[in-house]
Order: C-alpha cells, then sequence, then structure tokens
C-alpha cells in the first residue's frame, strides 16, 4: 500500500515540478549533461511535520528520488509549520517560491474547477 501512495505521489510530483520555473533546477543549458551536477527542488506541503502518513509519503518520496538518482536530485520536504501557508500550496508553486507542492486539490475549488478530478471528493 505504502509503495502504490509514493508512486502515485511521485507522479503527482512530478507533473507539478514539470511546470516549474527552470532558473530555481538550474536547468538552463540543456545542451550540455554534467553528470556531477545536483538538482535542488523545494516541495511545500499541506500536511504538519507530524502528520503521518502524508509527511511521510513526502520524506520516503524525497528519499527514493534521492537514491534512484544517486544523490543527483535532492527534494527538501517543507512541512506547513515552515512556510506557515497550509491552504496556500498552489499558490507558493504558482509564484515561484516552491518547485512542487503536496496538497489536496480540492481545497482550491474556487480558485480552479479543473483541479477537483486530482482529488478524491467527499461525499454531501
Amino acid at each position: 500500500m505504502l509503495k502504490k501512495l509514493t508512486l502515485i505521489l511521485t507522479t503527482a510530483f512530478l507533473i507539478t515540478a514539470c511546470g516549474s520555473n527552470s532558473e530555481n533546477t538550474e536547468a538552463k543549458d540543456a545542451g550540455s549533461i554534467n553528470s556531477d551536477k545536483v538538482y535542488k527542488l523545494k516541495l511545500a506541503a499541506t500536511w504538519g511535520p507530524t502528520l503521518t502518513p502524508f509527511i511521510d509519503a513526502n520524506r520516503n518520496m524525497a528519499k527514493l528520488a534521492e537514491e534512484m538518482s544517486n544523490g543527483r536530485l535532492k527534494i527538501q520536504v517543507d512541512p506547513s509549520n515552515k512556510h506557515k501557508s497550509a491552504l496556500g500550496i498552489l499558490d507558493l508553486v504558482k509564484s515561484g517560491q516552491y518547485d512542487m507542492g503536496h496538497t489536496a486539490s480540492y481545497y482550491y475549488k474556487g480558485k480552479d474547477i479543473a483541479t477537483i478530478p486530482f482529488t478524491a471528493m467527499p461525499l454531501v
């Protein structure tokens, strides 16, 4: 179950990261490939530092990404107590303060209706 959740979260993070500012990842020169280059990404999470399994999934994903990239991809996970905007993850990523975000998209129904299908909706 944890592996399946990690795979789903990794996919969501990568989709979010694809829209990030290339200056943040220092990938300006796509023509040259440097195997020693380390890419650092920042992830903002809605979840607090002790809210398991949500924050643990973020940390596990960051650890797996670093292991699979042989240390070339490092993801800094910031829980809600660090950025102080638990329900503002979409805005933090959109403004470029963070490269990725982990949140529930139904928090943004009033901001962007297209985000709703990406999170299970509670029954009303």
